[in-house]
């Protein structure tokens, strides 16, 4: 507690501008493919996006300056779909009860350095941004107590050409834990006295933690993540109050815009039945897309 607050007392100290903060509430669509059994061919649902962020602020009025934001998507509906997925010997698995729901945090913290800058909303920066993205994927399938049942660790699973199979899921969660650090384009356009279009684009490589208690499986592999958005703000109220050696501006505004995330690996396979099929590595993609509204505040 006193870490945060003495954290938070010195970012008020370095920074001369207002800080303002965002809460934003979006309808998400949610896209999954690869990777998975049962997900080679993509899914489709839609979700909630929420967010909470501190947007580009200025440090002691000059040219660096930071950002942080924490996003959640939790989903509205899941992913249940008829699959069919290819062996690799060109035999079919038809996944029976595939279903799937996918929730996840991504955060992330950006330094930096604006490149031009004509005033407060008026920029183009560029920063390094830190963060992480922990994707969970649940799956409906068979309950097996784990002390009756071990996954297939052995020889793969072969079905023919020609032939087909049922295949039934375990039900499990998988985790990913990724961390990440790559660049971060800003730029802002003040359109008027209360007004401003703003843009990001992020990018960067990282390595994720997989894993999924239920399968036994653990696995550490390289992947990338790309983000954008694009909105406008439009300030709907600004006042000033002297308090001694301290003033106040406090702030209010609307905020609304849209953003895409995506999560990317290569080459990578989880057989969710547990029988060690042997399906080919693909790659497995996290995509999200918002159209959000919130309010954005500052002091």
């Amino acid at each position: 507690m006193h870490l945060r607050a003495l954290g938070f007392m010195l970012l008020i100290a370095l920074s001369d501008e207002a800080q303002a903060s965002e809460i934003l509430i979006g309808s998400a669509g949610m896209e999954l493919q690869g990777g998975l059994l049962g997900l080679q061919g993509g899914v489709e649902s839609y979700g909630e996006w929420l967010n909470y962020k501190t947007e580009h602020t200025s440090i002691r009025s000059g040219r660096l300056f930071y950002d942080y934001s924490i996003a959640y998507l939790t989903p509205t509906s899941s992913f249940n779909e008829s699959i069919s997925v290819k062996n690799l010997q060109g035999g079919e698995m038809n996944i029976i009860g595939a279903e799937f729901e996918w929730s996840g945090i991504d955060a992330q913290a950006t330094l930096g350095y604006d490149l031009f800058r004509w005033g407060e909303r008026d920029y183009i920066g560029l920063g390094l941004s830190l963060g992480i993205a922990a994707p969970v994927i649940k799956n409906a399938g068979i309950d097996v107590p784990s002390a009756d049942w071990m996954p297939n660790q052995g020889a793969p699973v072969y079905v023919e050409e020609g032939d087909s199979e049922e295949v039934s899921l375990v039900a499990s969660t998988t985790e990913f834990l990724g961390y990440k650090l790559g660049p971060k384009l800003l730029l802002s356009k003040a359109l008027g006295d209360r007004a401003a279009v703003y843009g990001e684009i992020s990018y960067a490589p990282q390595q994720l933690s997989i894993r999924n208690k239920n399968l036994d499986y653990r696995i550490d592999i390289d992947g990338d993540y790309f983000h954008y958005a694009l909105g406008i703000r439009y300030e709907l109220m600004k006042s000033s109050y002297s308090l001694g050696l301290l003033n106040i501006e406090p702030r209010l505004g609307l905020d609304f815009g849209v953003q895409y995330s995506r999560l990317h690996l290569q080459k990578f396979n989880l057989d969710l039945s547990g029988m060690n099929y042997a399906i080919p590595k693909t790659e497995l993609s996290l995509e999200s897309h918002s159209l959000y509204l919130g309010v954005s505040y500052a002091l």
